[in-house]
């Protein structure tokens, strides 16, 4: 019979040999009978029947090569923690760095800054797909929000709009103006790696603006219009 290689085997041809080999052995073959039948020389049977006898056929199970996960990181565990801990709940500007969001150089930035430690780009790739982070664009926050403003028109002035719109036997309406386009610019869709997907648009581009107001019950009230918002349409409006 043709030699067999175990080198060459995968690990779970491996195991079927080596359970082969330890049934072979119980039924009272010989090893140059097994070698025979099997291609295995009979050094290698000699070394699976003793690992058999000394344990159990679980340990005829190959060991799983390579690196264990973790090994060879540039960052401990206790390193990793804190820098995904910042990049959710920090921004560059607070560690006095040039960037507005976390890009791999911030990142890189980061690591130099808290440890000493130079991660290259590619390194910081590997670490955002261990970590599960994707490179997404920003959603967007009013930067100059006065949490002392809204605080007090909540607590203040609000109350005292409802209790004169509820004299006057009136309605509150909250109201703002948009566009509307028929043309959206930031769509996204999964398509397999290098073939994105066809989307069908209108070739003429259309525009039109929209002055809208909704009530605490959700009552809509809304106008479209084509030129700019002036004082005359915000009255016409209202």
């Amino acid at each position: 019979m043709e030699k067999t290689d175990l080198r060459k085997l995968n690990n779970d041809e491996l195991y079927t040999v080596r359970k082969q080999v330890v049934r072979l052995k119980k039924m009272r073959f010989i090893g140059s009978a097994i070698e025979e039948m099997t291609g295995v020389n009979r050094y290698a049977i000699s070394r699976i029947w003793s690992t058999y006898q000394k344990g159990s056929i679980e340990a005829l199970k190959p060991q799983i090569s390579g690196r264990k996960q973790g090994d060879g990181m540039l960052l401990s565990p206790v390193q990793e923690k804190e820098v995904k801990r910042i990049i959710i709940d920090r921004t560059p500007e607070q560690y006095k760095m040039r960037f507005m969001l976390w890009t791999r150089q911030a990142i890189s930035g980061l690591a130099k800054q808290l440890y000493g430690i130079d991660l290259s780009l590619r390194c910081v790739t590997n670490y955002m797909k261990r970590w599960g982070f994707t490179c997404q664009r920003p959603t967007k926050k009013a930067y100059f929000l006065d949490n002392v403003k809204v605080s007090r028109f909540m607590k203040e002035q609000y109350p005292a709009i409802s209790r004169r719109a509820k004299l006057e036997k009136a309605e509150i309406f909250w109201g703002d103006e948009t566009g509307i386009d028929n043309q959206e610019h930031y769509q996204r869709g999964f398509a397999p790696k290098g073939q994105p997907p066809v989307i069908g648009i209108e070739s003429k581009r259309e525009r039109v603006n929209m002055m809208s107001a909704i009530n605490n019950y959700g009552t809509i009230r809304f106008m479209m219009f084509d030129d700019n918002m002036n004082q005359q349409r915000l009255i016409e409006f209202m």
